[in-house]
């Protein structure tokens, strides 16, 4: 809302000392003064003081009528311009106990912060009530009516602000500051939610005054009265108004910068520009919603292009755009908004807030969409942290943000591979979740962020599981500990409730150390003590009890260089890196050998690398290097300097250091720095020179296992790059090689693994008869080894894949029978399962299936199996078997996608099986649980068929009835109407046969000359003829009624209505619906009426 200004008073007049205790126009002004400053400097109740004891002046040798100053371009008396700023300087205080309040998590302090804002804002309203009242100048009185509807509105009094606002514009409808009352009153209504009466008030002001911020804003809330109701249509010609008032095209740059000045100034709260600006996002709102995507698009690329210098309304805009189609389920339309965004936008903070909400709505889709785009959504944020990083606090998402973001990603991937049995991509996607969760906490501690991620990082340990779960007990222990009362304190200790009801351990050491610290005095045995359960404490994990014993060893004590680095060995487990670097630069000047020194300098590096101070680690590194005579830790210090070389991206300094690492005699690093000296060389994209490297290497090694291992690490290029014709080539060189099968300390030999990876290759470039050819040839070399599994699980499934199904069950008959055990055995007794059901072999894919069901109950193609065993079942005439599976099915797999199929074969089973009831209560569960299945069509009309059989031809006409009503577009309906056309003539019958009997005894009668009964008799069947013909169109039943009625009438001396009944028999004939005989009767009898009785 629009705010009177207030103008600093403007004086200058002499006056006369009278007395020492007789106020003057001097004392006056200068008190009037005094408060005017106080007022200024945010002193607001010392303000107070001065204009009070102004306002509240009273002397008869005073006349303070001629004291006059200028209060917001109004001249009045000091003292009513000093009660008016009571109440100014009683709403700074309602203003600014409210903002106070408002940060307040204690409930008792905020309510009563509140309750003093409120008593100010009484107090501003009742001094600004008594200006109101007595001032002697109008425009004061004005001004204070209208900070009274401030004080209303801000209060969020509507009700009262509406009733002001009409007095004022009743006592002044002339008055500049209508607008300001009509104003109010328009947002008093929206806030109410009253939109008819708030546009009413807004169209009011739009039609009292032409221009200005208030009739601009008018029209834009005008606008949004339609667009809360979803009256969008409605809402888009006042939007388009301003747009057209605005007449933007015609701004200059001067202009524009006019009312920036003017919004910096504090003259508005929104330029026009920025209001017309976002009236345009609303006119593309409005189309989006009513699902023009075009006109939404146009509108939203109109301030994009015209209003670029309002990068937050350009921001909005994007965000809109891309909203809409999200909500659409264009993704792809949603990323090119965000793309568009990136591409355009010259502030790398705009681009760094579209490029993270890019990588948001990826995970918004995976989540509310069930796709699994959370790798893309990993990748997009991955581009976030490379590309703005050190944008990432200003654009408003940190860098803490956004690696808990990519953690949870990591985290929901890994429950959804768990929820599928997945369990060996679940743990990896943990173990990346709790990766990215310690980055943040290592590297970005944020405190909106710690505990959700401490929290989370615990709860992957402990999914995860091994020994990560004593990190687990660690993490939620710590949570508990810290923050008690936090949301996250109940979980933590639910989750270690459920730890160590697994585990069922006790540290016995702790507790001896625990007894000695608590026993002695001796300061030297406290230091060993305290020592030695530091240790005790970093081996269990429980790091944050090991760095405060060890911390607590004296300066001086023989420990206390080896505590220091033990404590920041735990510091940095704990990714508490400024601890551990503060704990280092203790420790480093006592540390009483080089080779102390050198484990403090690599420890200083691993905190920097935490940190991602990639920089200062490698001078760390470096220093380590140059102290240490130890080769393991020269070896292990040069690696990580290279790994920090490739994390800031300076490959060729890496590649020096891993080349020199490429002969190390540890095999985890040899292994790992193969590989990675071949990426350096693609990150140099330079993948011919890392192919070059390995081939050099290889031919160069005069040892035939090493020059082996390079070429191995081709062939896995090649893969890589899916030159599988070379992968191939390369492995019948190794195969070339006079290698024995000796494994080296290795659980597969290397003539084995290129076995493997010759056939991997063949069948991933689609040569299939010589990748099974490979298969057969490794597993024949190497029945039961350690590729052995995964040659056999891949040699059946490709046999499947081809469809060669024996060759298939044959092979993963053997597979799942010598390795139960291995990954895919979920997934070999499945393609088993279907190889045998495809060659028909019922008992042996029941048998397969139901195993399958009973050893993964919880994998994701668990019910799938069992809905097989009792397909298989059911072929095989197992009727009772296949029941009761199908009730297994429906009972232990409530959300199995096909339980309106297990429910219909069911009802089938019961069928075979001769349970009529059963059989038909079955088809009624089908057509009461699932109303819309595909088998709901043939249930219902075999349901009819049920009926018909039964001669209970009501019931079946009913149920055929449905078929057509509830599932018209299926095939059985087409057989529907002949079938309805029987039953009906059936129905129809039975009915006509009543009727004829009476028919029949009223013809005998009148044989029997007893005319009077024979009428009656005749009276009493005309009803059920004419129900009959009604009843029954399009039936013989109908001819055949009109026919006998017509004879009724003959006998009822009813000749009009006994022609028009044969006439309709005549009819009936005509359009081809009764028989020759019968219109021959009917013919024969109207004539015979016309002639001789009418």
């Amino acid at each position: 809302m629009g705010l009177l200004g207030l103008a600093i008073v403007s004086i200058s007049m002499s006056v006369a000392y009278i007395a020492r205790d007789v106020p003057t126009s001097d004392f006056m002004l200068s008190t009037f003064q005094a408060g005017q400053s106080f007022y200024s400097e945010g002193a607001y109740d010392q303000a107070i003081d001065k204009y009070r004891s102004v306002g509240e002046e009273r002397s008869v040798l005073l006349d303070d009528s001629e004291i006059i100053v200028v209060v917001g371009e109004v001249e009045a008396t000091v003292k009513d311009a000093a009660i008016y700023q009571v109440g100014n300087s009683y709403f700074k205080m309602f203003e600014e106990a409210t903002q106070a309040a408002e940060g307040l998590r204690d409930k008792d302090e905020k309510s009563r912060r509140l309750a003093q804002a409120e008593e100010y804002l009484e107090e501003a309203v009742s001094f600004f009530s008594r200006v109101e009242e007595q001032s002697d100048s109008d425009e004061l009185r004005v001004l204070a009516q209208g900070r009274i509807m401030t004080c209303l509105y801000s209060a969020r009094r509507f009700e009262d602000v509406i009733r002001e606002g009409r007095e004022f514009v009743e006592r002044f409808p002339s008055h500049p500051y209508v607008v300001e009352a009509l104003y109010n009153i328009g947002w008093s209504y929206y806030e109410l939610k009253d939109y008819d009466k708030s546009i009413g008030a807004f169209t009011e002001l739009t039609q009292s005054f032409e221009s200005g911020f208030q009739v601009s804003r008018a029209l834009f809330q005008i606008g949004e009265c339609y667009y809360d109701q979803k009256r969008y249509a409605e809402a888009i010609p006042h939007y388009q108004a301003l747009v057209d008032q605005a007449d933007i095209s015609e701004l200059t740059e001067q202009d524009v910068q006019r009312m920036q000045f003017e919004k910096v100034a504090g003259l508005v709260d929104e330029t026009e520009y920025e209001l017309t600006a976002k009236a345009q996002i609303r006119i593309g709102d409005s189309h989006s919603q009513l699902g023009d995507f075009d006109k939404a698009e146009d509108a939203y690329h109109t301030v994009t292009n015209v209003f670029s210098q309002e990068r937050r309304l350009v921001e909005k805009a994007y965000q809109s755009l891309a909203d809409m189609y999200f909500s659409s389920r264009l993704l792809t339309r949603c990323v090119g908004a965000y793309r568009e965004a990136i591409d355009n936008a010259t502030s790398k903070t705009f681009q760094a807030r579209m490029q993270f909400q890019l990588a948001q709505r990826y995970t918004e889709a995976s989540r509310e969409w069930g796709e699994d785009l959370y790798d893309d959504a990993i990748r997009e944020f991955n581009v976030y942290l490379k590309a703005y990083g050190e944008v990432a606090s200003s654009a408003g998402y940190s860098l803490a943000n956004t690696y808990y973001e990519i953690g949870q990603v990591h985290y929901v991937k890994a429950e959804r591979f768990a929820a599928q049995g997945a369990q060996d991509q679940a743990m990896d996607a943990y173990g990346a979740a709790l990766s990215s969760y310690s980055t943040q906490l290592e590297d970005h501690p944020e405190a909106a962020f710690d505990m959700a991620a401490r929290f989370n990082a615990a709860l992957c340990r402990q999914m995860i599981g091994g020994d990560t779960q004593d990190e687990a007990i660690e993490g939620f222990s710590q949570i508990i500990a810290e923050d008690p009362d936090g949301p996250y304190a109940i979980s933590s200790q639910f989750q270690l409730a459920r730890i160590q009801l697994g585990q069922g351990q006790h540290d016995e050491a702790a507790t001896t150390y625990s007894q000695i610290i608590a026993a002695t005095s001796d300061s030297n045995h406290l230091d060993v003590a305290h020592f030695e359960l530091g240790l005790v404490r970093a081996q269990a994990k429980d790091l944050t009890q090991a760095a405060e014993h060890l911390l607590q060893v004296r300066q001086g004590a023989p420990q206390y260089s080896l505590s220091r680095l033990e404590a920041a060995r735990s510091f940095v487990s704990l990714a508490d890196f400024d601890q551990a670097l503060s704990v280092l630069r203790q420790g480093m000047d006592v540390a009483q050998s080089d080779s102390e020194k050198a484990q403090y300098w690599y420890l200083t590096g691993k905190a920097h690398v935490g940190k991602q101070d990639y920089s200062n680690a490698i001078d760390a590194f470096s220093n380590t290097l140059r102290v240490s005579s130890d080769p393991l830790l020269q070896e292990i210090a040069r690696y990580d300097r290279g790994t920090s070389y490739t994390r800031l991206e300076m490959y060729a300094e890496a590649v020096e250091d891993l080349k020199l690492l490429t002969a190390s005699e540890n095999e985890r690093i040899r292994g790992a720095v193969q590989r990675m000296l071949g990426m350096a060389y693609l990150r140099l994209n330079d993948q011919q020179e890392a192919l070059r490297s390995y081939s050099e290497l290889a031919a160069t090694s005069q040892n035939l296992s090493e020059r082996a291992d390079y070429l191995i690490l081709i062939v896995e290029l090649y893969m890589e790059l899916e030159q599988y014709d070379e992968a191939v080539s390369t492995g019948r060189q190794i195969l070339a090689l006079d290698l024995g099968d000796d494994k080296g300390g290795r659980e597969y030999s290397v003539r084995e693994q290129t076995h493997f990876l010759i056939a991997e290759s063949l069948h991933s470039s689609g040569n299939y008869e010589d990748a099974v050819s490979a298969y057969i040839e490794g597993l024949s070399r190497y029945p039961d080894s350690f590729y052995s599994p995964d040659m056999s699980y891949a040699l059946g499934t490709l046999y499947f894949q081809m469809d060669r199904l024996d060759e298939a069950a044959d092979t993963l008959t053997d597979f799942v029978a010598r390795f139960g055990d291995s990954p895919n055995a979920l997934y070999g007794l499945y393609y088993l399962g279907y190889a045998h059901f495809s060659l028909r072999d019922f008992d042996k894919s029941r048998d397969v299936f139901a195993d399958l069901s009973e050893r993964f109950p919880d994998s994701e193609v668990a019910a799938e199996a069992m809905m097989r065993v009792a397909e298989s079942a059911f072929n095989l005439s197992e009727f009772d078997l296949v029941i009761g599976v199908y009730k297994d099915v429906l009972t232990a797999y409530p959300d199995a996608p096909f339980l309106d199929e297990a429910t219909y074969n069911m009802a089938w089973a019961h069928y075979e099986a001769q349970n009529e009831e059963e059989f038909i209560s079955g088809l009624r569960r089908l057509l009461n649980g699932f109303p819309k299945s595909e088998f709901a069509p043939d249930a219902r009309f075999t349901l009819g068929d049920h009926y018909f059989n039964k001669e209970q031809y009501q019931e079946a006409l009913n149920e055929y009835q449905l078929v057509l009503r509830d599932h018209g577009d299926s095939k059985i309906a087409g057989e529907v109407p002949e079938v309805l056309k029987n039953v009906r003539e059936i129905i129809a019958y039975g009915e006509y046969e009543e009727a004829i009997a009476i028919f029949s005894v009223a013809l005998e009668l009148d044989k029997e000359d007893k005319k009077a009964e024979a009428l009656e008799k005749f009276r009493e069947v005309v009803p059920m003829f004419v129900n009959l013909m009604e009843k029954y169109p399009g039936t013989e039943v109908q001819v055949g009624a009109l026919s006998n009625l017509g004879v009724c009438y003959e006998f009822l001396n009813q000749w009009q209505d006994a022609v028009q009944t044969y006439d309709k028999v005549i009819e009936l004939f005509e359009a081809q619906e009764a028989s020759q005989e019968a219109y021959q009767f009917a013919k024969g009898h109207r004539d015979w009426i016309v002639t001789s009785r009418l």
